[in-house]
């Protein structure tokens, strides 16, 4: 999957952003965006079939990290500057 097609959607940039920020548990990501667990799933594999993210299951948890930081924050700077200028 193309990274930039990954990126057309507004809620996995934001979720991504927030992933950047600092690891997440799916969880929390449930509850920021308000969103059903299998809509946030959705988005989340897809971030991750882009290379963009890593999920980690640990235990009964699900974390969420960035792969590559400095590549992601390029790519998420490109992603809203190409939105910007539809």
């Amino acid at each position: 999957m193309q990274v930039f097609s990954v990126l057309s959607s507004e809620s996995r940039r934001k979720m991504l952003e927030k992933i950047l920020s600092s690891e997440q548990k799916c969880s929390s990501l449930e509850e920021c965006f308000n969103l059903d667990i299998s809509t946030i799933s959705r988005h989340l594999h897809a971030l991750e079939k882009a290379n963009l993210i890593v999920i980690e299951k640990q235990g009964k948890y699900i974390k969420l990290k960035t792969k590559n930081k400095s590549k992601v924050m390029k790519f998420l700077a490109l992603a809203k500057e190409l939105e910007d200028s539809k």
